[in-house]
């Protein structure tokens, strides 16, 4: 891998944890992709993932429990170092995971709060490599369509399998490593 590979491997890297957060406080739609009756079980996420950038100035530990059947809670401590200081944030995430033509999906609700306006849907697309890696995209908007305009889930369901192929579909892809 060439030095230019590796720089921008972790610039993109970079780039993600510190979208993550403004991603999550930011925006997100009123409706899952799928409801939950239709999600499946991926029991392999479950345990303590961590992702840093490569100054060690950020970090995100995304700790995955069990919640019911096909629920999992998603516990995301974001730690940044500035100035000589440590700053942390919590989000606490009710998820379940939802396949969309054979890829997976993460359906997260922010559970904050008890206004339905504040408890809005993230979606990530994964991928893990030998149970120890995690690959995380956040969705986002395609052109000048928007997560959020989907007034229901049929509808956003529909549009994510006409482009589930499309990058433009995905944010930066950031890795997790398992944690033991």
């Amino acid at each position: 891998m060439t030095l230019m590979k590796v720089s921008e491997h972790y610039y993109l890297r970079y780039v993600f944890l510190l979208s993550l957060v403004f991603f999550l406080i930011s925006c997100g739609s009123r409706v899952p992709i799928a409801p939950v009756d239709k999600a499946i079980v991926d029991d392999r996420l479950v345990g303590a993932w961590w992702a840093t950038d490569s100054a060690a100035r950020e970090s995100i530990e995304l700790i995955i429990y069990k919640f019911s059947e096909k629920e999992y809670f998603l516990e995301m401590r974001e730690e940044k170092q500035h100035s000589g200081q440590t700053e942390r944030d919590t989000l606490h995430l009710r998820s379940y995971i939802v396949e969309v033509k054979n890829k997976r999906f993460i359906n997260a609700q922010m559970i904050e709060s008890l206004e339905p306006e504040d408890r809005r849907y993230f979606f990530f697309n994964y991928f893990l490599e030998q149970n120890s890696r995690l690959l995380v995209r956040p969705l986002e908007d395609v052109g000048n369509i928007r997560i959020d305009d989907f007034k229901d889930s049929k509808s956003l369901y529909n549009f994510i399998k006409q482009q589930v192929d499309n990058d433009s579909l995905y944010g930066d892809t950031s890795v997790f490593i398992r944690r033991q």
